[in-house]
C-alpha cells in the first residue's frame, strides 16, 4: 500500500529512449457505504468537514438520489475520476453514487490515512428514509413502500438496493473493496419492527449483496436506532429491538463486524434528533475509525 509516482521507461538496445510518469497512484483501502440518510448524508450545510489529506478520495458525482418526490435517477455513474473529498467555502464534493456531501467521510478518511499510511476511497450507496424492509424487498427486485410517504420508493422497482448493486458491480469490480459500512435503523424504529423482523431483513440484504458481487464481501454494521417521535421530551427515542437485531446479525466468523454505537449522541451532536450535525459528524467519524480497528483489518478479507 502507498501513494506513488508510477514511472514507465522504454529502452532500445539497453538505452532509455523515453520516460513518462503518472503521479498519485494509490494502493490502499476502499469502502462501500450503505444504509439511510445518516449513511448517505443530507443536503445543505451540515457542518461537515472535508479531508485535510489529499489521499482521502471518491468519485465527485451524484448519479442517484431521492429528490423528495419519490423519483430517482438510477443511471450508472460516469467513468470514475477520483479526487480528494472536500468541503470549503460553501462548496462540497459528492461521494458517488448517492453521497450528497462529505458527511463524516472526510474526517474518517483522514483518521484512517493517518493510522494506516495508505490512501482511502469511499463510494456511497446510502438512501434517505430507507428501512431494512425497503432494502430487502428491493433486493428481491420488488417495489417497496416508503414508510413516511406511503408511496413506492423512488417510483421504481428494485430501489434502493439497485443503487448498492450498481456500486458493487461498477466501483468494487474495478477498485476492489474492504467492506460495506452499514448505518441504518432509524426507519426500522419508526416502523416498529420486531427484533426478528429487522434481523431477518438485514441478513437477507447482506446475503444478496454477496450474490450480486459474487464474493463474500465483509460488512460492518453500526448500532443505530435513534428517531424522534416527539414523545420523550425532546430527547429522541431509541429502540432496543432494533439494536438487538443489529447485534444478532454481527458475526465475525461470517465477516460481519461491529460498527459504532450512536444512539447516545444527542443534543448538539444532531440537527433534528435524527441527523448528525457538526461535532456529531466528527464524533461519528471517530467512532467509525475506532470500529475499523487493527483486529478488523486482520479479519476482514478485502475483495
Amino acid at each position: 500500500g502507498g501513494w506513488y509516482i508510477l514511472e514507465v521507461q522504454s529502452k532500445l538496445n539497453g538505452n532509455v529512449v523515453n520516460t513518462t510518469s503518472l503521479n498519485r497512484v494509490g494502493v490502499g483501502e476502499v469502502f462501500i457505504i450503505a444504509g439511510q440518510s445518516n449513511a448517505q448524508g443530507i443536503e445543505g450545510d451540515n457542518g461537515e468537514v472535508g479531508a485535510s489529506d489529499e489521499r482521502v478520495l471518491s468519485h465527485n458525482e451524484v448519479s442517484w438520489y431521492d429528490d423528495g418526490l419519490n423519483k430517482c435517477d438510477t443511471k450508472f455513474p460516469n467513468y470514475p475520476s477520483l479526487s480528494t473529498i472536500f468541503s470549503s467555502g460553501g462548496t462540497r464534493s459528492y461521494v458517488s453514487k448517492t453521497g450528497l456531501n462529505p458527511w463524516c467521510y472526510g474526517k474518517l478518511g483522514d483518521n484512517l490515512v493517518s493510522r494506516l499510511g495508505v490512501p482511502v476511497v469511499f463510494f456511497n450507496a446510502g438512501a434517505i428514509s430507507s428501512s431494512s424492509q425497503n432494502w430487502k424487498e428491493s433486493s428481491d427486485g420488488l417495489g417497496t413502500l416508503n414508510h413516511y410517504s406511503g408511496l413506492q420508493y423512488c417510483n421504481a422497482v428494485g430501489v434502493p438496493y439497485n443503487g448498492l448493486k450498481k456500486v458493487l458491480n461498477y466501483y468494487a469490480s474495478i477498485f476492489g473493496a474492504r467492506a460495506i459500512l452499514w448505518h441504518q435503523g432509524e426507519s426500522d424504529n419508526y416502523a416498529q419492527f420486531s427484533q426478528s423482523t429487522a434481523e431477518s431483513y438485514l441478513n437477507s440484504v447482506i446475503n444478496k449483496s454477496r450474490t450480486s458481487l459474487g464474493s463474500n464481501i465483509s460488512w460492518v454494521v453500526s448500532k443505530a436506532s435513534m428517531f424522534d417521535k416527539s414523545t420523550n421530551g425532546g430527547l429522541g427515542n431509541a429502540n432496543q429491538n432494533i439494536i438487538n437485531a443489529q447485534n444478532a446479525v454481527i458475526n465475525n466468523t461470517n465477516k460481519i463486524f461491529s460498527g459504532p454505537s450512536t444512539d447516545d449522541l444527542l443534543g448538539s451532536y444532531r440537527s433534528d434528533l435524527v441527523h448528525f450535525y457538526g461535532s456529531g459528524l466528527i464524533e461519528l467519524a471517530n467512532r467509525w475509525d475506532a470500529a475499523l480497528s487493527a483486529d478488523f483489518f486482520s479479519n476482514a478479507t478485502p475483495i
